[in-house]
This record gives C-alpha cells, structure tokens and sequence, in this order.
C-alpha cells in the first residue's frame, strides 16, 4: 500500500483534509479510516485547520506538506512534517515553528511564506534547491521561490512569468503548477501548467516552459 497526499483546494464547503490510498494507480483512491468516532473519520485535520495539502512532497522517509489559507488577502503556508509509515496518526505529525524548531502542537505552526492555496514544491537538481511555484492570488504573474530546505529560509518571490489574461470579466489564472516530473536538462528547464477562462463557462489550459538561471555570486 502506498499512501499519498492528496491536495484539496480549501473552500467554504471544506470539511476538512486528509490522505488517499492506493493500492494501485489504477484503482479508485480510498481514505483511510483515521478517527471512527469523528463525524468524518476519514479526516486528518478539520476546517479550521491548515489546508495542507495545498502542496506536499516526499524528501527520504518523510513528507512534507503545505497548508496555505487566506487572510486578509495574504496567503500565508505553514508546514507539517511526518513519516511516511505514521502519515495516518496525527499524533506522530509536527509543524514547522520557526527558528529551527518543529512543534507537536499545530497551533504553534508559523508561516514559511505566502503563496497561494494551489501551488508546487519540489526539489530542483539545477539550482540544488527546493522550488516553489504558484500564480500570486488574482493575479496573471507566476511566482517562483527557492529554499535549502523544506522550511526555508525561502528566498523573496521572483516572477517566472504573465499569464494569458482570462476573457473580460471572467475569474483571473489562479492554479499555476509546475510539473517536475517533467524537468529536462537536469531541471534547467521546467513545464508549468494554467488555465484560465477563455469566455463564458469556458476555460483553457495551457503550458509555458520555463528556462532556470542560477543568480550570480555577489
């Protein structure tokens, strides 16, 4: 079996975010009964959590995942951590607290950066850092930043690139993913992925490669 995250975009509808399992990719994902007695025992975290999920990744034997909620217009991501054999038991999860520090209790979990609720993180062999990507909120601009580390330091948001603008008075790009499973050039060049609405009840998708340079030392 073979347990991965499966991103939820947070909404007012949300009840809350978990995990699906495979036993494999070809059959239908279940959710693992975590909490029988809850009202949705199939749930890690609960509404008025963290919506992590909004990106994950797997470094070794852990995973790292991303919950990124929106406040006041700021899209503020923290960071949770757990083994991948204990990724069912809350118990065994701790958040990134700041300075260093990885916390037991989700309310002392911080805000590694802001981003946006659907966005990419993973390991860039080009640049030998931790690339994050997403579109700003409202916005056509797709951002990238870079950290060491799952928890950073991340580095300030530089723009990939402007998003074909979504037709007049329609919803602006807001799901700008990269896909590094497709990096080539040994992650020089990365693909990444939008849509927005080209008219009325009607949408695009389309796709922008993207050529890394590494900053140059001072």
């Amino acid at each position: 079996m073979r347990n991965d995250f499966a991103p939820q975009v947070p909404s007012l509808l949300s009840s809350g975010y978990s995990v699906a399992s495979w036993q494999n990719f070809t059959d239908v994902p279940q959710r693992p009964t975590i909490n029988p007695q809850a009202e949705h025992p199939d749930l890690l975290f609960g509404e008025s959590d963290p919506a992590f999920g909004s990106a994950a990744l797997v470094a070794g034997d852990t995973l790292y995942a991303y919950g990124c909620n929106t406040s006041n217009f700021a899209v503020a991501c923290k960071l949770g951590r757990v083994a991948l054999e204990n990724v069912t038991q809350l118990s065994a999860w701790t958040f990134y607290a700041g300075n260093e520090n990885w916390s037991s209790r989700l309310g002392d979990a911080l805000p590694v950066f802001t981003g946006n609720p659907i966005l990419n993180v993973s390991w860039n062999d080009f640049l030998q850092q931790y690339l994050a990507v997403y579109n700003s909120p409202l916005s056509e601009n797709v951002m990238m930043r870079t950290a060491p580390n799952p928890e950073g330091p991340w580095s300030r948001e530089v723009m990939a690139f402007t998003a074909v603008k979504s037709a007049p008075g329609q919803t602006p790009v807001d799901d700008a993913q990269a896909h590094p499973e497709y990096n080539v050039n040994g992650g020089q060049t990365m693909f990444v992925t939008y849509s927005h609405a080209s008219a009325e009840f009607t949408s695009e998708i389309r796709l922008v490669s993207v050529q890394l340079s590494k900053a140059k030392s001072q």
